[in-house]
């Protein structure tokens, strides 16, 4: 978590969000491609592998003017950072899945976002980012905001889920959250919720239950 996420804000200052947004939806087809080489891999029938092509094309409609952008030649430090940011992530995804833990899912979290966090401050002090260092009002709401609900919830989910699911089903959240960040912004910022907006969410939200059908079948069988 602590690789993966500051990749991924490092990489904030090459590449606008909306495309960092269409890039990250590809974590479901990192997570399957390296799930594919454990010896007891599960089937990847295709209901799941369906579901992630027309989850990933949801999200590109609704990120489609950014598609362009990915072959812009002052991004590339930028993408490559934010690809090896998923490419931490999914294998972090993965190790943690399969590997056998005594210790509870929210005792693993909690250590996993301690170092995380003291990995980067260590890497910031060493960069300087401390003399660039502010924190306004807004800043400190938004980052309670993020302690509480992307912290101590998400990140607890996240782990717990991946416990008890299949990964493929639980990485479809990089396909929920688009979604979830327009509705909000439309609902509290009256940010503009156009046509194509709503037929990708949709699609989105098609790709995800055909994906957790798929699932179903793999524990059925199991």
């Amino acid at each position: 978590i602590g690789l993966s996420n500051g990749f991924l804000v490092y990489a904030q200052k090459w590449v606008p969000s909306g495309l960092s947004s269409l890039l990250i939806t590809t974590l479901p087809f990192w997570i399957v491609s390296i799930e594919s080489f454990l010896p007891d891999k599960p089937n990847l029938n295709k209901y799941i592998f369906g579901g992630l092509i027309i989850g990933f094309f949801g999200v590109s409609l609704i990120f489609f003017s950014e598609i362009e952008t990915i072959f812009n030649p002052g991004y590339l430090t930028g993408i490559l950072f934010i690809l090896a940011s998923i490419w931490v992530w999914s294998s972090g995804s993965i190790y943690a899945k399969y590997k056998k833990f005594n210790s509870h899912p929210l005792m693993r979290a909690s250590i996993q976002m301690i170092t995380a966090g003291i990995l980067q401050i260590i890497i910031g002090l060493i960069l300087g980012e401390q003399n660039e260092f502010t924190l306004s009002e807004k800043g400190i709401y938004a980052m309670i905001y993020l302690i509480i609900f992307g912290s101590f919830l998400g990140y607890v989910a996240y782990i717990y889920a991946i416990s008890i699911l299949p990964v493929s089903f639980v990485s479809t959240y990089s396909y929920i959250n688009p979604v979830i960040a327009l509705f909000l912004g439309w609902y509290y910022l009256n940010e503009k919720i156009d046509l194509t907006i709503i037929m990708g969410s949709i699609v989105i939200l098609l790709g995800v239950a055909l994906v957790q059908y798929g699932s179903r079948k793999n524990l059925k069988k199991a």
